[in-house]
């Protein structure tokens, strides 16, 4: 990415928003540069993908950040409470 690693990206989105979805994605880890998949796990990112991927596993993990991301927010609702009228 032009101006920004991944790797500050992750950090700038952690302190903007702790509960931010993040997908990470490198194509470094082929060519032994693994460890940058492991540092966004422990940055943070919830799922990773090794390039190449295909379109239906980059929709899977998509979609199981989404996923994840509605599952917090009902729990989060659920604290909830509605007064009576």
């Amino acid at each position: 990415m032009p101006g920004i690693e991944g790797i500050e990206l992750i950090m700038d989105l952690r302190r903007i928003d702790k509960n931010a979805r993040i997908v990470a994605m490198s194509g470094a880890a082929q060519s032994g540069g693994g460890s940058y998949l492991t540092i966004a796990n422990k940055l943070g990112a919830q799922h990773t993908l090794i390039k190449p991927f295909s379109p239906h596993e980059f929709l899977t993990v998509v979609s199981a950040a989404l996923q994840s991301e509605t599952q917090n927010n009902l729990a989060d609702d659920s604290d909830l409470k509605v007064a009576p009228r």
